[in-house]
């Protein structure tokens, strides 16, 4: 059976199923961690209107596809981006996926040979549209879009890349506009000068996203600009959409303290911590400010608890400076994107000793590394200051990796440790490989959480294998 004859046969399966409902259809995004559940869409007459009635479809020779839009070129890069070679199921994809992809921004006015910015008129910069390729990755389920000079537009789909021949390859001075005339403002282009990257956000004007932000990281390579966009949820899940642990939700109960969430980058903290913060707002009144770089989910403000989110760079200097800032504006909670300094541990210390709990996250690879990053931050008599702080303080520690499912999604596994009497006191001796000995003990090490993952079927092996950092431990596991 060929690619097109399998496309009609998905379409004619998708209608004749649609005829048998009697409810509804879930029409899922295609993956499930990065994007919301597409609304749910009644099946009944205002369905088959859509499928029969669409310009973009034809009835006609049992033709779905109107070949002005979908031509043999369009036609081919569908069929190899999204059909592969496996049969096709409703899950992968629905009428309004389809439709937005076959969105297209207005015609640029560029050629292959004579740039013109339309960056402020219709988003072009050139032939390239920042827009529409981040629309496909949305629609998608791409959780990263990777654009560098001179080489083509990739993404990242459950951790691995993708590279893209449907759009144009951007030379040096495309990248040049796309940054100095267009995403990045002058302040932040300063910024970019300066410290020779810059990280912040980047709003979608365009299309079926416009008003949906993503993360952006500018740098250099080989003194050639690349950006990489990380796209952020329009929603924040909830507590039980990421399966995160009672034990966790128990640490935000607390009146002070201090909460850490760590793991490496693109494993999902930012949405963890987000679920937490969404959660406390909901169920509690409290002052909540948030300090981030750049702020990244948007949280309601017609909630009981108030939320003051403040952006690095633009609503305040630094993390420093904002932590400063913050307890002297009465919060109780106080959410620090990330700690990364002697400073900022210090400041966030004294965030959790006077009556606030402060929430952050390192990056680090396990909770006694967490611990051990803390102490080498430090030496001598500060060293010892410190670790008291934090044995007193400290109400938990997280560390948080994403692992593929077999359903081609990814799931966050998280190692935990609440803090007792036992801990305290390894804390205070600097006590790093008690702290593990401990976890071994009580079955909660990374490895623990990866070997029952296995076993209660959520991942293959292999999957949980490339999370492991003591492969001895997960072998002994494992048999």
């Amino acid at each position: 059976m060929s690619k097109r004859d399998k496309t009609d046969e998905f379409f004619d399966d998708f209608i004749e199923s649609m005829s048998d409902l009697d409810d509804e259809i879930d029409l899922r995004s295609v993956d499930k961690k990065e994007n919301q559940e597409i609304e749910e869409v009644k099946k009944s007459d205002e369905v088959f209107e859509a499928l029969y009635t669409s310009e973009d479809i034809k009835d006609e020779d049992n033709e779905y596809f109107d070949e002005e839009i979908f031509d043999d070129e369009s036609m081919e890069k569908f069929e190899e981006e999204y059909l592969g070679d496996d049969e096709l199921g409703l899950d992968d994809f629905s009428e309004e996926i389809l439709r937005i992809l076959n969105w297209e921004p207005e015609p640029p006015m560029s050629s292959s040979t004579h740039v013109i910015n339309e960056w402020s008129s219709t988003g072009w910069i050139g032939l390239l549209h920042i827009d529409k390729i981040l629309t496909e990755a949305i629609a998608t389920g791409a959780s990263d879009v990777h654009i560098t000079a001179d080489q083509k537009i990739s993404m990242s789909r459950n951790g691995e890349i993708i590279r893209y021949d449907g759009y144009i390859i951007p030379d040096g001075d495309i990248m040049h506009l796309l940054i100095h005339e267009g995403i990045l403002s002058h302040q932040q282009q300063a910024e970019l000068n300066r410290e020779y990257e810059y990280d912040g956000a980047y709003t979608l004007r365009y299309g079926p996203f416009a008003g949906r932000r993503t993360r952006i990281n500018v740098g250099r390579s080989f003194s050639k600009y690349f950006i990489v966009f990380r796209i952020i949820n329009d929603y924040i899940p909830s507590l039980e959409d990421l399966a995160v642990e009672d034990e966790i939700v128990e640490w935000t109960k607390y009146p002070n303290g201090l909460i850490l969430l760590c793991g490496p980058t693109g494993t999902g903290k930012s949405t963890t911590l987000a679920s937490m913060i969404n959660n406390i707002q909901l169920t509690t009144r409290k002052k909540i400010i948030t300090i981030e770089k750049p702020i990244e989910y948007i949280y309601p403000d017609d909630t009981e608890s108030l939320v003051v989110q403040r952006e690095v760079g633009g609503d305040t200097r630094g993390f420093y400076e904002g932590l400063t800032s913050a307890m002297r504006q009465n919060p109780d909670i106080i959410l620090l994107g990330e700690v990364r300094n002697t400073e900022e541990v210090t400041e966030l210390l004294r965030a959790a000793e006077t009556g606030h709990l402060a929430i952050s996250t390192m990056h680090t690879n396990s909770v006694p590394t967490t611990i051990n990053r803390i102490q080498n931050l430090f030496s001598g008599n500060e060293q010892r200051r410190i670790m008291s702080t934090l044995a007193d303080t400290l109400r938990g520690i997280g560390n948080q990796v994403l692992v593929r499912d077999k359903d081609d999604g990814r799931f966050a596994v998280r190692e935990i440790l609440t803090i007792n009497e036992q801990i305290k006191k390894l804390i205070i001796a600097g006590d790093v490989q008690g702290i593990r000995q401990y976890q071994i003990d009580n079955k909660s090490t990374m490895e623990h959480k990866l070997a029952q993952a296995v076993f209660d079927g959520k991942c293959e092996e292999i999957e949980a294998r490339k999370q492991v950092v003591d492969f001895e431990l997960f072998n002994k596991l494992m048999r």
